[in-house]
C-alpha cells in the first residue's frame, strides 16, 4: 500500500487541475501505477490502486476508463473507490455547494448507489453512496474530457 501525505480533497483537487486527465498524470498524482485491465474499439479501462490518505481515508481501487470519440466525446473518468473513515454528505455540500442527484438506487441489489453530482469549470465530481451503507462515501469519480484511445493516454 502507498502512503501518500495528501488528503482525499488535496487529492480530487490535484487531479481536477490536470484535466484532461490520462493514465500518466493520475499514476503520478496518487503514487500508485495503473494496469490495463480492459480494451476494445469503444473504451480503454486500467485499475490501480491501496492508496492510504491523511485522515484515515484509503483509496482501495482506483479505475480509470477512456471512452473513444464515438461513445462520448472522448470522456475520461477516474473513480477512486473508498474505504476507511466514513465521509458523509453533510460534509460534501460543505466543500463542494449544493449537489444534484443524478442517479438513484431502483431496488434491485443493495449494491446500487445514489450518485450526487456537483458540475465544476473542468467536468463532473461525482459522489456515490451504496444503498448498503447510505450514511458513508464509496467513491468519488472526476468526469473529464480525455485524450483520443489508445495513443494519447
Amino acid at each position: 500500500m502507498n502512503q501518500a501525505s495528501f488528503t482525499l480533497w488535496q487529492a480530487i483537487e490535484q487531479l481536477a487541475q490536470q484535466a484532461p486527465l490520462t493514465k500518466a498524470k493520475i499514476e503520478q498524482t496518487l503514487g500508485s501505477p495503473l494496469q490495463l485491465d480492459k480494451q476494445d474499439e469503444h473504451r480503454a479501462r486500467w485499475v490501480g490502486g491501496d492508496v492510504a490518505l491523511l485522515d484515515n481515508v484509503r483509496i482501495a481501487q482506483i479505475g480509470f476508463t477512456v471512452l473513444s470519440k464515438e461513445q462520448a466525446s472522448g470522456q475520461g473518468t477516474v473513480g477512486l473507490f473508498l474505504s476507511g473513515a466514513c465521509i458523509g454528505r453533510e460534509e460534501l455540500q460543505a466543500r463542494y455547494g449544493e449537489l444534484q442527484l443524478v442517479s438513484a438506487p431502483r431496488g434491485r441489489s443493495l449494491h446500487e448507489s445514489s450518485v450526487w453530482e456537483s458540475t465544476r469549470p473542468w467536468g463532473q465530481l461525482r459522489f456515490a453512496f451504496k444503498q448498503n451503507n447510505p450514511e458513508c462515501l464509496h467513491s468519488v469519480s472526476l468526469v473529464t474530457a480525455a485524450p483520443a484511445l489508445p495513443d494519447e493516454i
